[in-house]
């Protein structure tokens, strides 16, 4: 579903932060954090909120609302990176191979053949 996901590629409504905000996990929440945290960005569990890069006046996971491939996307005016005409970019192959969440590449290629 083209509104479920997000400019890289991947499906909000699969992503274990996004499922815990929705459903206001707490003990989640905390076991997020550590998972997420990076030796530069440490995660406290009230950080581990998001309703997905596209929505506006809602919080969105710390990091991702500086974002190059999100910041990029919404620069362009592209539902998703595959409608960009430079899809794939370097910025983007570098993302895609370090998802935890499989497919994304494959939907995004779907999208940039049905649009060029």
């Amino acid at each position: 579903m083209k509104s479920n996901m997000a400019f890289c590629g991947l499906y909000c409504h699969k992503c274990p932060i996004f499922i815990a905000t929705k459903t206001d996990n707490r003990k989640e929440k905390i076991r997020l954090a550590r998972i997420f945290s990076m030796p530069n960005r440490k995660l406290i569990p009230d950080e581990v909120e998001c309703y997905g890069c596209k929505q506006t006046g809602k919080k969105i996971l710390k990091g991702c609302d500086t974002c190059e491939n999100r910041l990029c996307a919404m620069k362009r005016k592209v539902e998703n990176c595959g409608e960009c005409v430079k899809y794939p970019c370097q910025q983007l192959d570098y993302f895609l191979t370090r998802l935890w969440q499989s497919g994304a590449q494959e939907r995004l290629d779907r999208m940039h053949k049905s649009q060029h």
